[in-house]
């Protein structure tokens, strides 16, 4: 399960699922510090991570027909 905990005085997130953690942010001209990733890069990261499993799960399967 991924724990999230916002910062009242900052748009900065910390986000752990009890074994690692990453921060999010905006940028700083809409008021963060442009520090961390912005939420719609965790996103694309997830959506690349689950294409890069699906992949690969696919050249395993055939590697074994």
């Amino acid at each position: 399960m991924i724990v999230s905990t916002g910062n009242k005085d900052t748009y900065i997130t910390r986000m752990s699922n009890h074994r690692n953690e990453i921060y999010s942010d905006t940028t700083e001209s809409n008021g963060g510090s442009g520090q961390y990733f912005r939420p719609h890069d965790l996103i694309e990261a997830g959506f690349a991570s689950c294409l890069n499993y699906y992949a690969n799960g696919a050249q395993f399967y055939e590697s074994s027909l």
